[in-house]
């Protein structure tokens, strides 16, 4: 108990160190949503943030995710600090996921060999402020051992768009890849990263880190970090 107090409260103060630009917590890979859905009962929480953006002022985010149910997660973000860009509101997310088949081999780090998801991302009472609420849907497939495959499309009013990626393992890490539609479809987005496990003040937490090059000469490259911390 004394460490997972000691971590949260570690993680609290860094969160003043990392800026990111608004979006809410579902779980997914680099930047496109997927079928994965945060363990019954537990709780993971996020502290993310980018660098090189030059869309967005720096701001200072926790998100958090709960398993609801084996089938459903909720989750949320906030800004500790206002900026030009975006409000001190909360926004809030929430998917489910309908499994097609479980998965046979005893090595994948996975349990579900297909699986398709909705969600609803960007939940906010302010939308003038923070942009409307976006409806997803994703697609999941165990496609060879650990190798899964992702698709869907995102709803979002005046930016749909397609989304596709993969994610692999080697090793401990899990590699990533991601590519999405933005500007309703007229530029995109790929990102490569990874995840991996790692250990701060004895305690278990995952580390993300991935890139983003976009299509639109306007818009920058972005290099993105997140730790996560799961407890029960």
């Amino acid at each position: 108990m004394t460490n997972r107090i000691v971590t949260i409260l570690s993680i609290a103060v860094l969160a003043w160190f990392i800026a990111v630009p608004a979006w809410a917590t579902p779980t997914g890979c680099n930047n496109i949503y997927t079928t994965d859905i945060t363990d019954e009962g537990s709780t993971i929480l996020y502290l993310f943030g980018d660098w090189g953006s030059n869309k967005y002022d720096d701001g200072h985010f926790f998100g958090i995710s709960y398993g609801l149910m084996d089938w459903m997660e909720i989750g949320g973000t906030y800004r500790l600090t206002e900026n030009s860009d975006f409000q001190s509101d909360p926004f809030f997310d929430i998917k489910v996921r309908y499994d097609f088949s479980n998965c046979d081999d005893p090595d994948s780090d996975w349990g579900h060999s297909g699986a398709i998801a909705f969600g609803l991302d960007n939940i906010t009472g302010n939308e003038d402020e923070n942009g409307s609420m976006i409806p997803y849907v994703a697609y999941t497939h165990l496609w060879s051992s650990d190798f899964r495959g992702h698709a869907g499309y995102s709803l979002e009013e005046d930016n749909t768009g397609l989304f596709f990626g993969f994610d692999t393992p080697a090793g401990d890490a899990i590699l990533k890849w991601d590519w999405m539609q933005t500007n309703d479809g007229s530029d995109w987005i790929t990102a490569f990263g990874f995840d991996i496990p790692v250990t701060i003040f004895d305690t278990d937490l995952g580390f993300c880190t991935f890139l983003t090059f976009p299509s639109n000469d306007n818009e920058s490259e972005v290099w993105y970090v997140e730790f996560t911390y799961e407890f029960d």
